[in-house]
């Protein structure tokens, strides 16, 4: 402790070394303080220089450091474009080789999807309660379809593609739609589809149970079927009247199937073999079994008519493929003949279709897609995990170059050429 006292000075003595010593001692004081202050690492200052120029402390990239009270803005996430599809989300999620292009827009899953008889349009039917017509050609412009006092649960086109059907779950009415071509194009150049409600052509069908399928055929009849406890098929004219019901006694139909000339309709059910019926028959206006498609343990989930009606494909529970010979005199009495059964790669088949060009066909369950030759069975080509969900629908388009799949809210277009070449 430095303890300094001030006398008066005596004569012949200089204050000389004291004044000396109190201006160092200042001196000190003074360049201590402007030393701290002015020269002195300050790390804040040292982090923000060094994140400005993207390094941190630790080496690592970092932006700029934020303000007090400003919003943090959203991550974003920077992939490679090429083979890359956006969502409605807009998550970039990566193609499979042979995915063209896919469909985006409802908000919930799709619970249908089908090709118009052209192909220039596909039209579907979701649980967020719309159905849309999309083009298939551009960047796929849609018409959005809403009715805000009912849902759409199934869809079907009539064989000229001017007209839409929807089948309605609350009320269980059918509902049309003539279909146009708008003059307004999007940035691809594709036109925008365009439709207009009939007002006055609605259909009671009057089921007990939500419809599961709908068919228009050429005539303009059509014929709807449940999968509850309501077995019955059910056919209307244009004028709303019912023209024929018919029980096929089998619990839950699973789905209908048409020929590509209007005359036989197939059922598949859970229980027993799928029934063929006749729709125009002489003498009689409720269609008569005309062939069986035999030899099914545990029912069929999927059927499917060839070009021409030459050859049919059931798809079972058990997994089975059973081709059967139908282009039959069944008028005379004669009765599809079975060609092959084998056993797929599924436990169990959910969604048959068959290429109306070459010898190809699509077999679905869960979200797994595998392509087979019609004739032999054999399998060529696979696309397992094609959906993030359990397919809800396959349809190849009229000229058998594309394939659709439905599958939670999305659709998408595979190439056959693509699976072809494998």
């Amino acid at each position: 402790r430095l303890v300094l006292t001030f006398e008066p000075a005596s004569t012949g003595q200089s204050m000389g070394p004291l004044v000396q010593i109190l201006v160092a001692l200042l001196v000190i004081s003074i360049s201590a303080f402007v030393y701290k202050k002015f020269t002195t690492t300050d790390t804040t200052s040292i982090d923000i220089c060094e994140e400005e120029k993207g390094v941190s402390r630790k080496g690592k990239p970092k932006g700029r450091r934020k303000r007090k009270g400003a919003k943090p803005k959203p991550k974003t996430t920077h992939q490679a474009k090429p083979k890359s599809s956006t969502s409605a989300k807009g998550h970039v999620q990566k193609h499979h080789p042979c995915q063209k292009s896919s469909l985006a827009g409802h908000t919930k899953d799709v619970i249908q999807a089908k090709f118009s008889p052209d192909g220039r349009s596909i039209a579907t039917v979701s649980e967020d309660g719309s159905a849309r017509v999309w083009a298939t050609g551009g960047d796929h412009p849609w018409l959005r379809i809403y009715d805000p006092l009912d849902d759409p649960c199934a869809v079907a086109f009539r064989p000229d593609g001017k007209q839409l059907a929807l089948a309605m779950k609350r009320s269980r009415k059918i509902v049309f739609y003539s279909l146009r071509w708008s003059k307004k194009k999007d940035a691809s150049g594709e036109h925008y589809p365009r439709g207009d409600k009939e007002e006055n052509l609605s259909i009671e069908t009057k089921h007990t149970d939500d419809i599961k399928s709908l068919l228009v055929t050429s005539g303009g009849m059509s014929i709807t079927c449940t999968d509850g406890n309501d077995t019955s098929i059910r056919g209307h004219g244009r004028d709303g009247n019912r023209i024929f019901e018919r029980n096929n006694k089998q619990m839950g139909n699973l789905m209908l199937a048409m020929s590509d000339d209007s005359k036989l309709v197939a059922a598949a059910a859970r229980y027993g073999d799928p029934k063929v019926l006749q729709l125009v028959v002489k003498g009689s206006s409720i269609p008569q079994i005309v062939m069986r498609l035999c030899g099914h343990e545990r029912g069929a989930a999927s059927i499917a008519f060839g070009p021409g009606t030459k050859r049919t494909v059931t798809g079972s529970i058990d997994g089975m493929l059973r081709l059967f010979k139908t282009d039959v005199d069944y008028e005379g009495g004669g009765d599809a003949k079975l060609i092959y059964a084998k056993k797929s790669a599924f436990d169990r088949i959910s969604l048959l279709q068959i290429c109306p060009i070459g010898d190809l066909m699509a077999v679905s369950n869960e979200a797994h897609i595998h392509f087979h030759r019609v004739s032999t069975g054999e399998l060529l080509y696979e696309i397992n995990n094609a959906h993030k969900t359990d397919l809800v629908a396959l349809d190849f388009s009229p000229d058998g170059k594309l394939l659709l799949s439905a599958g939670g809210p999305s659709v998408r277009l595979w190439s056959v050429e693509s699976i072809l070449r494998g």
